[in-house]
């Protein structure tokens, strides 16, 4: 009872100490890909030495997180080795591609203080996992979607028989629409799709897919004379619309995980 205790106290320790540390991380990971690149009004040398600080500091935080990781597999675990290409997505960075409940999904942000307070890591599905109307009933209204309803119940009971529940957060979506109208307000979601303002502000981190995908906006709202028409991406990576009943387009789900959750790197 004693050892299991100690261990509920480990594993909690770690979580803290990732929901501190990733966003810090990630900080000194683009402090030094700014180094990297060139600083304005920063010399040479201290350019260099800017990069050597924060690849440091980088060391530091992932010899710490590795530490408290052998404190939660205990003294069980002390000879195996975790494998090499698993690791806790709040170590890891944005653009990479990773793998989670069989899934390949694409890091696309740690800062997410803007959508769900100061923790969670946002993904994106790497490829397009099926095919399914944006609204069988032809509204561009993410609220009103069967798409929504279908990413939130069925696809989500389906995520957690290979990923823990409590590790998928719930995030607040903004449904302004492509012309900058809010009639259709903000949603909470645990499964989503990303809206045209994300596709641009993580399109570095985005490759293109097999097949064109829907995102959250809508075109207009009924305010232009727009209630049917929802914004897409196409095969190219360029943004187009389709009406929200057609079936056969492309479904790319987004979602929010703990930073302590264990991911294969793809």
């Amino acid at each position: 009872m004693r050892k299991e205790k100690s261990m509920k106290e480990a594993e909690k320790n770690l979580v803290n100490n990732l929901v501190i540390f990733a966003p810090i991380r990630n900080t000194f990971n683009e402090a030094a890909t700014n180094a990297k690149n060139g600083v304005p009004g920063l010399g040479d040398e201290d350019q260099r030495q800017l990069y050597e600080l924060c690849i440091e500091a980088m060391r530091s935080i992932d010899d710490y997180i590795g530490r408290l990781c052998d404190e939660v597999q205990g003294e069980d675990a002390e000879d195996e080795e975790m494998p090499s290409n698993v690791a806790l997505i709040g170590t890891l960075e944005p653009g990479l591609t990773v793998k989670i409940g069989g899934i390949e999904v694409d890091i696309l942000d740690m800062d997410v203080k803007d959508i769900a307070g100061d923790r969670g890591v946002l993904v994106l599905a790497h490829d397009v996992l099926f095919q399914k109307a944006f609204d069988e009933d032809n509204c561009n209204n993410w609220t009103k979607s069967s798409l929504r309803k279908y990413l939130n119940g069925e696809w989500l009971d389906n995520l957690k028989k290979s990923v823990p529940g409590e590790n998928i957060l719930p995030f607040k979506r903004d449904l302004t629409s492509d012309d900058g109208l809010d009639d259709y307000g903000t949603c909470d979601d645990f499964i989503s799709l990303i809206s045209c303002d994300e596709y641009r502000k993580y399109r570095k981190y985005i490759p293109n897919k097999s097949d064109w995908w829907w995102t959250l906006t809508a075109y207009s709202t009924p305010y232009s004379g727009y209630s049917h028409d929802a914004r897409r991406v196409d095969t190219g990576g360029s943004l187009d619309n389709g009406s929200a009943y057609y079936g056969d387009r492309g479904v790319a789900p987004a979602f929010l995980l703990l930073p302590d959750t264990l991911v294969e790197i793809a």
